[in-house]
């Protein structure tokens, strides 16, 4: 097993002004996702913070 820390990683995001979560988590088309850069790490960044 490996012994060495995880390295963190920062990266520079902005908010998007879409990503207002409803009682089922944030629905948005596949397309969403994978068309802009940092999406879904910018969601869940949000939900753990």
């Amino acid at each position: 097993m490996e012994t060495s820390p995880i390295p963190v990683v920062t990266v520079q995001t902005a908010p998007f002004e879409d990503q207002k979560p409803g009682t089922n988590g944030l629905r948005r088309k596949t397309a969403v996702f994978e068309g802009r850069k940092n999406y879904l790490h910018n969601y869940i960044q949000s939900v753990l913070s």
